[in-house]
């Protein structure tokens, strides 16, 4: 999990124009109402645009109802320590017990969203609520079952624990500790969707089951997410480079219950670039940059906003090499790109197993 500091930034609108002029890779997230000379160049593209962001949740008192608390409307739990556990190939004729045992996969991650260079320890700055707010932990479990190589379904659940009472932001809304569940989600993975010209395009479709009381609070339905990440095969090179896209659609039962506009379509772009210095150490540079819709809105269902500040991020990873188990540990250094500042740079790390 990750933060920052105050000022909400400008709100910009998505324009061609805006992509051309910072020739930056780009992660979509979306929803509806019912990355060995182009890497180096591109790792000083990403160190100058400096660092980035995880999501976080937080309990808070606010002093205008009419505020947007985006931690509590449409956050998208995914924590940055996404992995893939190791699979073996399925096998058809055995028993039950040895099916079960090498088809399926489980593994949790944990996300925290430390403290901001300039602040007290207990703070982070959280993008979400663009508010300083308590450090958080973002804590994510999954299970599924490996169909086939190119197939994997399962069900996912996440939580977010904000660590520290009585933390005041800078809008005045007093935060406190909390420990909040997100919705479930069903999955279906699809890790070799598409291969073309040493690409390859991994794809995850995920179904929210709206059982909470925040998504009942405000008739949310269902979300649909598609999830991609855009990786380039450059083996036998130590260098990484791609692209994951996230497009995520929300529907709500109408007339909606809340007064406060509700997202129903977000598209997001992570570009990142990566170094692998041995084989269990590895350092990665990336950004994320998002869009949204939200109604009502009297302009249209083509009228899109920013809808965080764009981030940038520069972390580690040290992946030790464990027979049948995945482990990583990392830490990461996060800011916001067009607005840097000692205030909102925060720091974190992150821990993640598989089997």
């Amino acid at each position: 999990m990750n933060s920052f500091d105050q000022k909400k930034p400008l709100r910009h609108r998505w324009s061609l124009r805006r992509f051309a002029q910072h020739q930056i890779h780009f992660r979509w997230r979306g929803g509806f109402f019912l990355q060995d000379s182009f890497c180096i160049q591109a790792l000083t593209l990403f160190v100058l645009g400096v660092f980035f962001t995880l999501p976080t949740f937080a309990q808070v008192t606010l002093r205008d109802s009419t505020q947007i608390n985006k931690q509590t409307t449409d956050q998208i739990a995914i924590p940055n320590t996404q992995f893939d556990s190791p699979q073996p190939p399925f096998i058809p004729e055995q028993s039950f017990w040895d099916l079960f045992s090498k088809n399926v996969h489980g593994g949790y991650s944990v996300s925290l969203m430390g403290s901001r260079l300039n602040g007290n320890s207990n703070e982070t700055y959280n993008i979400y609520l663009q508010d300083v707010a308590p450090v958080q932990l973002f804590h994510g479990a999954r299970l599924s079952f490996k169909v086939n190589p190119d197939l994997e379904l399962g069900i996912s659940q996440t939580a977010v624990q904000n660590l520290f009472d009585g933390v005041v932001g800078n809008t005045g809304n007093i935060y406190n500790s909390s420990f909040i569940w997100y919705d479930p989600t069903v999955f279906a993975n699809l890790p070799n969707l598409i291969k073309i010209n040493g690409w390859r395009i991994s794809t995850t479709v995920s179904l929210s089951l709206s059982v909470t009381q925040a998504s009942q609070d405000v008739g949310k339905i269902t979300s649909l997410d598609i999830s991609q990440n855009w990786g380039k095969d450059t083996f036998p090179s130590n260098w990484s480079y791609g692209l994951m896209t996230d497009t995520k659609m929300s529907f709500y039962t109408s007339p909606l219950p809340s007064t406060l506009p509700q997202q129903t379509f977000m598209f997001a772009i992570t570009p990142y670039v990566g170094y692998r210095i041995s084989s269990s150490f590895s350092l990665q540079l990336s950004g994320n940059f998002d869009w949204e819709h939200r109604i009502p809105n009297s302009q249209g269902f083509f009228d899109f906003d920013s809808n965080l500040p764009d981030t940038g991020k520069i972390s580690c990873s040290i992946t030790p090499p464990i027979s049948g188990l995945f482990l990583s540990i990392g830490g990461y250094i996060q800011d916001i790109f067009w607005n840097p500042d000692l205030a909102t740079t925060i720091v974190g790390g992150d821990f993640s197993i598989g089997f």
